[in-house]
């Protein structure tokens, strides 16, 4: 009885390693702006997340700090600045992981109306890029 028990054990095993394996669809365009339409003049940030972790992501500026949302792992996020935070055409950009690893911060960034800030969150936090394109 035993052998037959692993003989029906093992072919259960082989079953299934030569299953087919089903591809993990990979999503490839950014979700809608939040918050509101994007308007001719405005500021747009859109974020790469290659962290292990979901990352909140925060804007400051001209005094004021404002969190824009969570970009999950392997996950791309677009947002539109709101225009009390760029008035000061400088922004500076913090990613919080919620572990214990320290909050990535971007140096101040030069901004104008109508420009588009790419953000890449590294595998490792101190890794992470923000880039201000037109």
């Amino acid at each position: 009885m035993n052998a037959a028990a692993a003989l029906v054990a093992g072919l259960v095993v082989a079953a299934c390693a030569q299953a087919p394996r089903r591809a993990v669809p990979v999503v490839t365009s950014a979700p809608p702006v939040a918050g509101a339409a994007v308007r001719q003049g405005d500021v747009v940030l859109e974020a790469l997340n290659q962290f292990a972790l979901p990352v909140d992501v925060v804007a400051s500026g001209s005094g004021i700090q404002q969190r824009l949302g969570t970009v999950d792992p392997g996950m791309r996020a677009r947002w539109r600045i709101p225009p009390g935070i760029v008035a000061g055409r400088s922004l500076q950009l913090q990613v919080n992981a919620g572990t214990a690893a320290p909050p990535w911060r971007s140096e101040a960034l030069l901004v104008a109306p109508g420009n588009g800030v790419s953000l890449t969150i590294g595998a490792q936090l101190f890794n992470s890029v923000a880039v201000v394109g037109s």
